[in-house]
């Protein structure tokens, strides 16, 4: 792999990375490309508040937090780039209609790692992508660690998927206790067909498998919400923790493409 230049302007992104070169990349924001304090700004190095990201992906969607106190920090995730998120930075990014594939739960495919600060961080849910708002009225997808007692949950992966059909509920589908588990980052892909499969991995290890044909919620749900990350799209449940990056792909990738993400970002997130 050549060496990044973390968080320098003309940053090229790293060779072998596989998320790059799968197709149907639709939006693609990771702390070892090009990362700036602001948009215009300086770039962005350990211990600086990153502001704007440059992303990849046909989207061309970049991410931009306005409010200073709400911007994450850089900061190392085993020597490898990241966001930390202190439990009031967010970033909210482009206009809803950026990810109906997203609201309408068209086939996708989400990919990021998380890391928690601490082993156990308490009674929380904590937000890691959001199209939802929380709502079971709403539409969307919306991906959650969930700690919390009165679950009672631990250490779980938590997801809420509507695709918004007339009659049919949203679905909140969780792992098993201790799929999050310790400080260590986590590789999380989340992967549904657009009508009835949904599957999630933690670590490469398959943690949600689920088969209906009732996803959704009724057809006048709310989809009006953009893309949340670290948060929702109704300012709940912030994430304290790090986030290397986020991919989301607009088809349901396949196992060999999962697989090859997978190996990749265990490997070079030391997993």
């Amino acid at each position: 792999m050549i060496p990044m230049a973390y968080g320098a302007a003309a940053a090229i992104p790293a060779l072998g990375d596989p998320i790059l070169a799968t197709p149907d990349l639709y939006w693609y924001a990771n702390a070892n490309y090009e990362i700036f304090q602001s948009n215009g700004g300086a770039a962005s190095g350990t211990g600086n508040p990153v502001g704007y990201i440059i992303t990849r992906g046909s989207s061309a969607i970049n991410v931009e937090q306005l409010t200073s106190a709400a911007r994450p920090t850089a900061s190392l995730v085993n020597a490898k780039p990241s966001l930390s998120y202190d439990g009031g930075d967010f970033f909210q990014v482009g206009d809803n209609n950026d990810w109906n594939f997203l609201h309408n739960t068209n086939g996708f495919t989400a990919v990021l790692a998380f890391k928690k600060n601490l082993s156990n961080p308490g009674n929380v849910l904590m937000t890691l992508l959001d199209t939802v708002g929380i709502s079971s009225a709403n539409i969307g997808l919306t991906i959650f660690y969930d700690n919390r007692a009165v679950v009672p949950a631990v250490d779980r992966l938590r997801i809420f998927i509507g695709r918004g059909v007339s009659g049919e509920p949203l679905q909140d589908r969780q792992s098993l206790d201790g799929r999050l588990f310790g400080t260590g980052p986590h590789v999380i892909v989340v992967r549904f067909d657009g009508s009835s499969s949904l599957r999630a991995n933690v670590d490469g290890t398959q943690v949600i498998a689920f088969d209906s044909n009732n996803f959704g919620v009724a057809s006048n749900g709310d989809s009006t919400f953009p893309l949340n990350l670290a948060r929702t799209g109704s300012n709940l449940f912030y994430l304290t923790g790090e986030m290397p990056f986020k991919a989301l792909f607009n088809r349901r990738l396949t196992d060999t493409e999962v697989e090859a993400i997978e190996d990749y970002w265990i490997a070079e997130l030391g997993i």
